[in-house]
């Protein structure tokens, strides 16, 4: 398993940089199952970010894209669950981290991850409202 950062991602996605763009496809390319790419959370979240901010990308489209990443086995994206349940609609691309962060704590051993947001309470398993 070989890691990958958020720049190979953006160039890989957007190809605004083409002999990065090239760089990235080559490398991606020649990820299998046994040797796959490893996408952590952090740089999920990033990418995530550099889309929506610098590129100007709406949340299904970068979820099109994101895509590409879970409907292969060359990939292995920390925080898969997180992310396949906001594509299924169970919660917003803005709520991503919410559900990356109540994900990591359920793994860490938290009986639940207190937050503020009323919204990422009712949407987010194992959340729950500091009252």
């Amino acid at each position: 398993m070989i890691g990958v950062d958020t720049n190979v991602l953006v160039r890989f996605l957007t190809a605004d940089e083409p002999g990065q763009h090239q760089q990235a496809v080559s490398f991606f390319g020649s990820r299998t199952p046994e040797s796959p790419a490893f996408i952590s959370a952090v740089t999920l979240v990033e990418t995530i970010w550099v889309l929506r901010r610098a590129y100007r990308l709406e949340p299904a489209e970068i979820m099109d894209s994101l895509g590409l990443f879970l409907d292969s086995d060359d990939f292995v994206v920390e925080c898969r669950h997180s992310l396949e349940l906001v594509r299924k609609g169970a919660g917003t691309m803005n709520q991503l981290n919410d559900f990356i962060v109540a994900e990591l704590g359920e793994r860490a051993g938290c009986a639940a991850t207190m937050t503020l947001d009323r919204r990422a309470a009712r949407a987010v398993p194992s959340m729950e409202l500091l009252a």
